[in-house]
């Protein structure tokens, strides 16, 4: 285990997602992991903080700001603060990176972004790193690139019934595309698991075959990856990043149809067990028969998407 120039405090979120994802923090001593779960387990904390304060601009919010960081660890290295971005939402209310660099002068502050940027209205300046799991927001923002990371998963017990392709997404601009897909590999014959969430009850079409607007755990997601043999990913219109579904597909060794035209920049890129196409027509006839075959891949590049290589990463550029 590589030693560090810091401690590592990441602001995180409390969806099992990022969860999941950070765990393997737990294997360390120098880093911790704090959820924003702790906003919401004070009941006074919460009020205070709260959808009140869309109406009525609270006072004195920043006195919270000693409790969501105690500092665990001894005085031979600097911290660094790692920020997701519902931190930074909070810190617009409570000034908490002003605090911290006020009780941690020596302190570095790390913004870590796991979706596009979008024009977010927030001084990024005041960090001494931006990173973006998203290639095209670093090309047009000036951001370090990082992938996104997943922790190494156990597996579970749960009984689901196999399939060839799986999707989980909400429909946002693209459930005309996602559709399109479904109907090709269906026509071809493939077994698809298709779950598509925020869908208008007029536009759903195979309403007998996809499951619309269910609710998931990070869990049962991880069990449908697990239980198929290919996942599919359809990128957000803008999106030039790897994203979790790639991330999942090297976690846990599966296949992946991704219209990602970055794809084969990738590390882990492999044509035998990943097709990217821009249109159905580039989803050959061969990679199918791969799908139905189920055949066995073993991806070598999953220890690099660990937290704790983010961690590693983080320490040789600061």
């Amino acid at each position: 285990m590589k030693n560090h120039k810091y401690y590592y405090v990441i602001f995180g979120s409390g969806w099992d997602l990022y969860k999941q994802s950070y765990s393997d923090l737990n294997k360390v001593d120098d880093a911790i992991y704090i959820s924003d779960e702790i906003i919401r387990r004070n009941v006074l904390r919460r009020f205070h903080l709260g959808k009140v304060n869309n109406y009525v601009d609270l006072p004195l919010k920043g006195l919270w700001n000693g409790c969501y960081f105690k500092n665990p660890f001894p005085e031979d290295r600097e911290l660094c603060f790692v920020f997701f971005r519902n931190w930074l939402e909070l810190d617009k209310q409570v000034g908490l990176i002003s605090y911290l660099k006020l009780n941690y002068p020596g302190a570095k502050f790390v913004f870590f972004l796991q979706d596009l940027f979008n024009n977010y209205s927030y001084p990024i300046e005041i960090f001494d790193m931006v990173l973006s799991f998203d290639q095209g927001d670093c090309e047009k923002y000036g951001f370090i690139y990082h992938p996104l990371v997943f922790s190494y998963y156990h597996g579970g017990q749960e009984d689901l019934p196999c399939s060839d392709v799986y999707f989980l997404g909400q429909a946002k601009d693209r459930l005309e595309e996602i559709l399109s897909v479904y109907e090709f590999l269906r026509n071809k014959g493939l077994k698809c698991d298709f779950h598509i969430t925020n869908v208008l009850p007029e536009k759903q079409r195979y309403i007998d075959e996809i499951d619309y607007n269910s609710l998931f755990s990070y869990e049962k997601n991880l069990q449908h990856v697990l239980h198929s043999k290919c996942v599919l990913e359809i990128m957000q219109h803008g999106g030039l990043g790897m994203t979790q579904r790639a991330v999942e597909i090297v976690g846990l060794d599966k296949m992946l149809l991704t219209n990602n035209a970055r794809i084969k920049e990738a590390p882990f890129y492999n044509p035998e067990c990943i097709c990217q196409f821009s249109s159905l027509s580039d989803i050959n006839d061969s990679f199918i028969e791969k799908i139905k075959m189920g055949v066995k891949i073993k991806y070598d590049y999953k220890k690099n998407l660990s937290p704790l290589n983010l961690l590693d990463f983080i320490d040789e550029r600061l």
